[in-house]
């Protein structure tokens, strides 16, 4: 197991390649070893499976990962896929790619240097953790100060930088496996690992920096602590045991609070009432989104509920949904917000809990597609709401 990480580190670590494009190994070709669709799962051990091999090397400056790339400590087990639903999210390829022969595929155009950067530190999620922060710090019932605002965010925006550059550097070799990673830049080698180490530590400091100097030592030990949570502890912990679902949901529960703690300089129960609709949002949002991509998940060794328990998955995400119920509720009740948003929020909690019912009852790619999508509406929708009913502070 060392040595094969050792390998595939080291052939990351390699010389740039001098064009604009690189070749990675296509990643749900049919040489990998996947079982077959028409498996049931009453005799799995019948199923087929392929031997994967290794396609022939286009040209000395392209990546080739090998069968030694899969690199699973622990075998996964397979995805059974319904009927009606067979196959799609095996089938479903990059649309960004175009296909060449031999197993390999053109990756996307490399960018500039900037969107490279940016890329390594997955900036529509970082975005999304900022605009959270942001929804944390407006709730806090004080007078609001405009330059902490952005201060605040903007610190919450370089840690959360930080921890998802480490987060690729350490995955680096699973998610050249995976149709929604290959693209990413230490995959194409368009930054190099070291050059992503630098920058997460740069992006650390400043954002801890940003965070201690201006805000308070409160909010800086959160963020330092988010990052330990996520790079140290949730990111190897995907590949061992799917209570990682769990711990990512605290992960990304923790910014709404560091913009309640950056505003108040203190920790008070009313601020933990966004956060807790973050923790249980992403039970809905992660579990339809990871729902079509099992088969991405299992062949990079990833132990997601998807995967090994989707009957749990889908009773996850439907009961989390229901709990936003209460927890919306609790707004009112604690004097956050004024009783309009306990209407406003049980509307908008029923249309999540329908979807989530859906794809309870069907688990197929639409009801999961359909969940995900509407979640994409639901947070800023809920945290809208909440900042339009939440009674305003004393001048």
């Amino acid at each position: 197991m060392l040595n094969c990480s050792s390998t595939i580190l080291c052939a990351i670590c390699r010389r740039g390649a001098t064009g604009r494009f690189s070749l990675v190994r296509k990643a749900s070709d049919s040489s990998r070893a996947w079982r077959s669709e028409n498996c049931v799962a009453e005799n799995p051990d019948a199923c087929p499976v392929v031997k994967p091999t290794v396609p022939s090397r286009p040209a000395d400056d392209y990546i080739q990962y090998s069968e030694t790339n899969l690199l699973q400590d622990k075998p996964v087990a397979p995805c059974i896929l319904e009927s009606g639903d067979s196959g799609k999210s095996v089938k479903e390829e990059s649309t960004q790619s175009k296909q060449i022969p031999n197993g390999w595929i053109l990756a996307k155009k490399q960018g500039t240097v900037f969107s490279e950067y940016l890329a390594l530190g997955k900036i529509r999620l970082t975005s999304l953790v900022a605009i959270s922060t942001m929804g944390g710090f407006a709730m806090a019932p004080v007078t609001f100060d405009f330059s902490l605002f952005c201060l605040s965010s903007t610190g919450v925006l370089f840690t959360s930088m930080c921890a998802n550059s480490i987060n690729q550097f350490l995955e680096a070799p699973y998610d050249a496996q995976m149709s929604r990673t290959q693209n990413r830049p230490l995959v194409k080698r368009s930054v190099t690992p070291g050059r992503a180490l630098v920058f997460s530590v740069i992006s650390g400091i400043a954002g801890i920096g940003t965070l201690y100097h201006f805000c308070n030592p409160l909010t800086a030990a959160l963020g330092a602590f988010n990052i330990f949570l996520y790079a140290g502890c949730y990111t190897p912990m995907k590949r061992m045991n799917i209570g990682n679902t769990w711990l990512g949901s605290i992960v990304g529960a923790i910014p709404p609070l560091m913009g309640w703690t950056a505003a108040t300089g203190s920790f008070c129960p009313v601020g933990v009432i966004m956060p807790l609709v973050l923790y249980s949002w992403q039970f809905a949002h992660f579990n339809s989104l990871s729902w079509n991509l099992r088969a991405d998940y299992s062949r990079a060794g990833y132990q997601m509920m998807s995967v090994t328990d989707p009957a749990l998955s889908k009773r996850v995400a439907l009961r989390h949904c229901a709990l936003l119920f209460p927890i919306c509720w609790a707004a009112p009740i604690t004097g956050l917000t004024t009783y309009q948003f306990a209407f406003d929020s049980t509307i908008l909690n029923g249309i999540f809990t329908y979807f989530g019912w859906r794809f309870y009852r069907d688990g197929d790619s639409q009801s999961a597609r359909d969940l995900f999508r509407f979640s994409l509406f639901y947070l800023p929708l809920v945290i809208g709401l909440m900042l339009s009913s939440k009674i305003t502070a004393p001048s």
